[in-house]
């Protein structure tokens, strides 16, 4: 990258990775929005956090963690390096951009490719410049200035390849035979702490003999037996752990003739690899718990042949068949015919063209040949091309909604029929209250004519004739009572005064009359004290007790 941010050059992983031409990506700016970057919670990174741009800025190594749109319009999480290029001058020059794949970066075939084509470059590195440095020590006096010169280039070798093995997550080692650091380079090294070339000379036995080495066959073993093997002449592979890294280990021989000269190595930081595998088991792990705890069938299948590529614990429970018998199959023979069957893709495939997620009630087939009712959400998985790839059919057993939509239906029905019933019958009981009303109206004037017709002439005739005074008054409180009760309303006095006993009822009538006490004792040839003992009883029932009301107005009021 140039320090305006213009791309300079791109190697062909970053044409695959960014499905961009070398071409196309010189007439990108860095700096701009020509390369579309999101952080990892979702928003957009503008240019200047980008570890070029920051790298150029703060002349160190950057590195951020952002995801790129691609032109096909899939997502790319990447893991960015960025080294800054010095010139002799001390001016930044540009910048060395390197970028993994973080989801899939560095796989152990990908990792065994990168350690066989970094070792023979390393050797042939290393070879020609102790040939070109023994050279230019026998011509020193009669080459200066060539020496100068091709001092000056492989200082200018040595920066970029430094800067490259910066930017990478990676870290490359040699050794001589005794097994003594000649060389340590690598960005991890800058990342754990640690300075450049601080180990250059120690021995790998001590340091780091000690650590659990896991080969390649899942056997694990420590480093130092490790080193032994490799300067046996044996070619190593594993995975080892340091300061809460994981890194995968390549090792080999180096000879010089046919004898072995040391070690030269790569150890490749896979530690973001490993967790993204730890998390990606642990939610498959969830995924199959729900996947095998769901009530409904699950089928997976294949869109273009229509074959069960995988299905649930519900699925065998639900249609019979055990999940040997079903993985493979066509899903035409859960279906109750084959005609039915046709229909049934016929709409799934309209419904798809609409729309992801298809839904509808259809009757399938069990494994003993029953029928039963079901539901089924049908939802279609495409690939990168946006081409139907899967189908994912949910099929729900409805046999007890359905019973239970009857159930409801019939007790519908009922509640219908029970209802009609009832208007018939208030209609009816309507009819009869009307009737009723009629009669008691009737038996009313027929009660009131048999009074005045029967009885109020006799009770005249006894008036004109000589009458003393008691039984003139007898007379009178009778003619009163039997209008009284020739009224509607007196006869709902007669009903509250049905509580009262026939004595009760006459002393009440006197009082209602005005007569007092006295004139009620000698009038029913009682004593004082009976009369007040029924005007207190009489008192008592009517809920009169400890109550200011008199009670010849409350029996007056009755009327």
């Amino acid at each position: 990258m140039t320090p305006d941010g213009g791309i300079h050059m791109a190697n062909p992983a970053a044409e695959r990775l960014l499905c961009l031409s070398c071409e196309e990506m010189r007439k990108r700016n860095v700096f701009e929005k020509d390369f579309d970057l999101v952080k990892p919670d979702g928003t957009v990174m503008p240019p200047q956090e980008r570890a070029g741009a920051r790298a150029l800025r703060e002349n160190k190594l950057m590195q951020t963690i952002a995801g790129v749109n691609r032109p096909d319009g899939s997502v790319l999480w990447l893991k960015t390096s960025a080294v800054p290029i010095e010139a002799e001058s001390g001016d930044v020059e540009g910048a060395i951009i390197t970028f993994v794949d973080i989801a899939s970066a560095f796989i152990d075939a990908d990792a065994t490719v990168l350690f066989q084509k970094l070792i023979p470059k390393f050797e042939t590195w290393l070879k020609e410049r102790n040939d070109t440095l023994e050279k230019k020590i026998e011509r020193l006096e009669q080459e200066c200035l060539e020496r100068r010169a091709t001092e000056i280039e492989l200082q200018q070798s040595e920066k970029w390849l430094r800067a490259v093995l910066n930017s990478l997550p990676v870290i490359i080692f040699a050794t001589d035979e005794k097994g003594t650091f000649i060389t340590h380079e690598g960005k991890w090294i800058y990342e754990s702490g640690m300075e450049r070339g601080h180990i250059v000379g120690c021995s790998a036995f001590e340091l780091f003999g000690s650590l659990a080495v896991r080969e390649s066959d899942g056997d694990v073993t420590d480093a130092e037996s490790v080193f032994h093997r490799v300067l046996s002449g044996e070619s190593v592979a594993g995975e080892i752990e340091s300061k809460g890294r994981i890194f995968n280990v390549f090792a080999s021989p180096i000879y010089e003739a046919e004898n072995i000269a040391g070690i030269v190595g790569v150890e490749i930081d896979v530690t973001e690899r490993k967790n993204l595998e730890k998390q990606l088991e642990y939610h498959t792990h969830l995924l199959e718990i729900v996947y095998a705890s769901l009530d409904e069938a699950v089928f997976i299948i294949e869109a273009r042949t229509r074959k069960i590529i995988s299905c649930n614990a519900a699925a065998e429970n639900i249609f019979g068949y055990d999940r040997a018998g079903m993985i493979g199959r066509n899903t035409a023979f859960i279906h109750v015919t084959r005609r039915s069957y046709g229909d049934y893709v016929k709409k799934l495939i309209a419904a798809i063209d609409a729309d992801d997620v298809f839904r509808m009630e259809l009757n399938m087939r069990r494994k003993d040949g029953t029928v039963f009712p079901t539901a089924q959400t049908v939802k279609v998985i495409r690939d990168e091309y946006g081409e139907v790839s899967l189908v994912v059919s949910v099929i729900r057993d409805i046999t007890e909604k359905k019973k239970a939509d009857e159930a409801i239906r019939e007790n519908e029905k009922k509640l219908r029929e029970e209802s009609i019933r009832l208007e018939e019958m208030i209609t009816a009981l309507k009819v009869l209250a009307e009737h009723r009303d009629r009669e008691k109206n009737d038996m009313e004037a027929g009660f009131s004519e048999s009074l005045n017709t029967l009885i109020m002439p006799f009770l005249d005739r006894m008036r004109r004739t000589k009458l003393d005074k008691l039984q003139e008054e007898h007379i009178n409180a009778l003619e009163a009572a039997f209008a009284e009760m020739s009224r509607p309303h007196g006869r709902k006095v007669a009903e509250k005064l049905l509580c009262l006993s026939p004595t009760e009822v006459q002393v009440a009538n006197y009082i209602k009359q005005g007569y007092y006490s006295k004139k009620i004792a000698s009038e029913m040839n009682v004593s004082l004290r009976t009369v007040e003992f029924h005007r207190n009883t009489i008192r008592k029932k009517l809920g009169l007790t400890d109550r200011n009301i008199n009670l010849k107005t409350y029996l007056s009021s009755m009327t």
